[in-house]
């Protein structure tokens, strides 16, 4: 299976990088009358960018949504969890995320981005887990492993339209730990925010935390006017020195996509009590001055596209451990970063192993830190080039060349106008084994890998490698004057599955170009011919649309030729026979043919 990877520029989203005015004017904090935080600049980006839940497993087919200068667009993410967002416009030097997945909190991600260039950041789904249950009338308190805890009074909720609740309420509630190695991906929005006087401000967090209210059957319930419920947050022990007496809560504004201050918690003992008069995501932060620090990296005196095989990280006690790759000409900025602060900088290079150290700060106004060299320590680099071709040897432009080692550290070059490509790996100091792969992204094509070795001096010539083979998912479709390809990541979700009110299967895709559901009259359990007595084609080409039914009887035979029940992996074959032009069914019937390599269903 081929990884869609892509070129990666600095990771800047956990360390709190909105961009923000240096102070809202006429600000009424009042949540309701925030109407605008954001700066007026338009620049154009791409941002891409992985969905991963708990376990570190890709999620597929999320829910992301950015909003743009134009308003909010939409996309799912693909068999890999990744997503992507081309040529959008975004106010300012952030973009504002929002992902969905069943069974899961929401996410926000405020995505620190480049102008023009390609910008990737990774989000974490967390469990929506249900920690206990209070009864609405007696009120009571649950609490997570960790420690944290909800208090509710007696009678203070109510349903979506404000009437009371007296029934039996679930908690859902997540505790995120400002200490995790993981908190770059799991954190709500970033670590910025607007303060109680309507200024902007860079965060420090002592941890956050989702919480949602359910009724019996699942809808979500919320606090009454003028009532107050008790949130508790624990404090790692590694950060209780550094704990204040009292600390400002912050709430998530999901519509502005940044953090309000709004009350005030108390430390006791080891942990931070509370009281908030809403549910929404909740953050204990201290709050301070910000400023830009940024650099530029050299390898070897000199820049190019090695660099982003390159990752630079910043690291304090207070806020953690942020980073991500360089771009090809080394540049790096870490904007809303924390005056005052000592902090570590590090380069790693493709294998994880850290080629420069050393301790900066602090600073109290934006800082450059210049032109940092790192070296190849004599063990030399590998050089990788070669011609993309179509099948029938024609050169492609702008098809994807990427590299995957047993580590898991990508770099990625795209091909030239005459299908050339050619780009350095850095050598860490053993051989190591890695596939180069071509993806051409316009026809969904990939080559076979192509097997290198990583040494201290080398140079590789691969030829002309021809994209070819057909890529993991697709479903193709003709009839009428429709000829289709519905490709991933735009056409999702794809499906294949056992219908148990048919005791058989059905096999189709839910497209921005229609809808397609073939169901067949038994189970499909091996390679072989299968009939379809009911199946659906909802089609747009984006100029007109057509509906098609099944005739009755049905005439649309199934050939299964690529089998397997173990989800995750795929069922493939084709299609043909005749369908009705209309709805009814009742209509001429007209040819109809297919093709299709689906996963099997989870």
């Amino acid at each position: 299976m081929v990884k869609k990877i892509y070129i990666l520029v600095l990771i800047l989203g956990g360390i709190g990088l909105l961009s923000l005015p240096g102070c809202v004017d006429e600000v009424d904090l009042e949540r309701e009358n925030i109407t605008d935080v954001e700066p007026k600049e338009i620049i154009k980006t791409n941002l891409r960018g992985t969905v991963f839940d708990e376990s570190n497993q890709v999620v597929k087919q999320a829910e992301v949504q950015i909003k743009t200068a134009d308003g909010w667009q939409q996309e799912q993410t693909d068999e890999f969890g990744q997503f992507e967002f081309l040529d959008v416009r975004v106010r300012g030097a952030s973009a504002f995320i929002k992902v969905k997945t069943p069974g899961k909190f929401q996410a926000f991600r405020r995505a620190d981005v480049i102008k023009n260039k390609n910008n990737y950041t990774e989000i974490k789904v967390l469990e929506q887990t249900i920690v206990g249950t209070i009864s609405a009338t007696a009120g009571g308190a649950v609490s997570t492993s960790s420690g944290a805890q909800v208090r509710l009074p007696a009678n203070a909720v109510v349903t979506q339209n404000g009437q009371s609740y007296t029934g039996s309420i679930s908690v859902a509630m997540q505790w995120i730990d400002p200490t995790a190695d993981d908190l770059h991906q799991r954190l709500v929005g970033d670590l910025s925010g607007i303060d109680i006087e309507g200024n902007e401000v860079v965060l420090g967090t002592f941890g956050m935390m989702n919480v949602e209210l359910w009724d019996d059957q699942g809808n979500e319930l919320q606090l009454a006017e003028e009532a107050r419920a008790e949130l508790t947050w624990p404090v790692p022990s590694e950060r209780l020195s550094e704990a204040p007496q009292s600390i400002p809560v912050w709430s998530y504004d999901e519509e502005l996509g940044t953090w309000i201050e709004e009350e005030v918690a108390l430390q006791d003992g080891n942990r931070f009590v509370g009281e908030v008069g809403h549910f929404s995501s909740w953050n204990l932060d201290w709050k301070g001055p910000s400023i830009l620090v940024e650099g530029q990296v050299t390898y070897n005196n000199s820049s190019g596209s090695i660099l982003t095989a390159f990752r630079v990280e910043v690291h304090s006690p207070l806020f953690g451990s942020r980073g991500g790759y360089l771009t090809p000409d080394g540049e790096f900025q870490f904007r809303r970063f924390p005056a005052d602060e000592v902090f570590d900088l590090t380069i790693k290079n493709i294998c994880g192993e850290t080629i420069y150290e050393e301790t900066y700060g602090p600073f109290s106004q934006d800082t450059d830190l210049g032109v940092i060299d790192i070296s190849n320590n004599g063990t030399g680099e590998t050089s990788v080039s070669g011609i993309a071709v179509d099948c029938d040897n024609n050169p492609i432009e702008g098809a994807i060349v990427q590299i995957e080692t047993s580590l898991n550290k990508y770099y990625i070059e795209e091909t030239e106008s005459d299908g050339q490509f050619e780009f350095t790996v850095p050598f860490c100091g053993s051989s190591t084994s890695a596939e180069v792969s071509i993806v051409d992204p316009n026809q969904m094509l990939v080559s076979a890998p192509q097997s290198i070795t990583i040494t201290s001096s080398a140079d590789i010539d691969l030829g002309n490698v021809r994209v070819c083979d057909q890529a993991a998912l697709f479903f193709q479709l003709s009839v009428d004057t429709f000829d289709l390809f519905y490709t991933p990541p735009q056409d999702f979700p794809f499906f294949f599955k056992n219908n148990q009110s048919t005791a058989g299967s059905e096999i189709g895709v839910e497209s921005n170009q229609g809808f397609i559901q073939i169901l067949t009259g038994e189970t499909i359990s091996d390679i072989g011919s299968y009939d379809s007595p009911f199946h659906n084609f909802y089609i747009s080409d984006r100029n007109s649309v057509a509906v098609y039914a099944n005739n009755n009887p049905a005439n649309l035979n199934i050939e299964i030729t690529e089998y397997s029940d173990t989800p995750g992996e795929y069922i493939g074959g084709s299609f043909m026979g005749t369908v009705s032009r209309d709805s009814t069914g009742l209509g001429s019937p007209v040819d109809i043919s297919g093709t299709f390599r689906l996963e099997v269903e989870q």
